[in-house]
């Protein structure tokens, strides 16, 4: 899930300080592929003017002191980011085919920006010890956790960095300022997927990062599981694969996963249990005694739940008993 990114910070010095040259040079700008670079990752830095040809223009660039690449034309320039916190910085001059002379410094500071997710509502057994997966119309909560460092060096805490929330690459109102490192909204029944993004930067300026994650939805499930009149809820074997009846009567146990939690008692969240097909009438909303037949044999044994508050929350599972 982690990944590292960076900043990017254009500065811009006019040598020939005309009105006509300023909003020619305001029309020339830096693109960076890709746009948030990791540490040690490669970068490609390219020119785009709307105002006069790059193609015929002499271009020079400067890696840390260094010159890197020059001629005319070289409208990019590809390098390798260093590690985190570590500045890169590129100068870049251009004498246009008029002799104008434009200078771009462009500085590259990479930051680490982490998002952790958590489905909030969706049920899951007691003993569950894996992640909780998100159904359509879950809430869900993100936390941003963020490795930046000001132009200073220092690295500053939550409270003094800016936090810019997306979802379906749309701004999130209300939910962006100074340290809002989290975001909890409710999954629509009308996406399968979330886009989730998130700009960190400093107050001054002096480094940024983003990241983001796609939350995909889930379909809740049902786990089959004996009630043992010693040992309880055997939580450790799930019966979905079919099992043999050992005693002269078990308990079976349909578990949801998944389903929001607070509708599982609602009188809208319909439960169904069927025995070969045919609709059975059992005294406890989750459980059902089964007792073998005279003649042996083997039956399937059905379950169905259904949300009726939430559109696409629905699930079925059946079980092969062999009397």
């Amino acid at each position: 899930m982690k990944k590292t990114l960076t900043i990017i910070t254009i500065l811009a010095t006019l040598f020939i300080g005309t009105l006509a040259y300023a909003q020619s040079d305001n029309s020339m700008f830096v693109r960076s592929s890709p746009e948030a670079p990791g540490a040690f990752e490669e970068t490609t830095l390219s020119l785009v003017s709307y105002s006069f040809n790059l193609d015929t223009s002499e271009i020079s660039w400067t890696l840390d002191g260094k010159l890197a690449l020059s001629g005319a034309g070289k409208k990019s320039f590809t390098f390798t980011t260093k590690g985190v916190g570590s500045a890169s910085t590129v100068n870049i001059k251009i004498i246009t085919s008029g002799g104008e002379e434009i200078d771009r410094r462009v500085t590259i500071r990479p930051a680490n920006v982490d998002l952790l997710w958590q489905a909030t509502d969706s049920y899951v057994p007691p003993f569950y010890k894996g992640k909780v997966m998100p159904a359509s119309e879950t809430k869900f909560k993100v936390v941003a956790f963020s490795d930046i460092r000001t132009s200073s060096g220092t690295r500053p805490p939550n409270s003094s960095l800016n936090f810019t929330w997306k979802r379906n690459y749309e701004p999130v109102s209300g939910t962006n300022g100074l340290g809002r490192n989290s975001l909890s909204f409710k999954n629509s029944y009308m996406d399968e997927e979330e886009p989730v993004s998130v700009m960190v930067s400093t107050l001054d300026g002096g480094g940024a990062g983003q990241r983001q994650i796609t939350l995909k939805m889930f379909n809740p499930e049902i786990i089959f599981y004996e009630r043992h009149p010693l040992d309880g809820l055997r939580w450790h074997t799930a019966l979905n694969n079919g099992f043999s009846l050992s005693s002269d009567e078990t308990t079976i146990v349909a578990e949801p996963y998944f389903f929001t939690e607070n509708d599982l008692e609602n009188e809208k969240f319909k439960i169904s249990w069927q025995m070969n097909n045919q609709s059975l009438q059992v005294d406890k909303k989750w459980e059902l005694t089964v007792r073998p037949g005279a003649s042996g044999g083997q039956a399937t044994l059905k379950v169905v739940m259904n949300n009726l508050v939430k559109l696409f929350q629905s699930a079925e599972s059946a079980v092969r008993i062999r009397f």
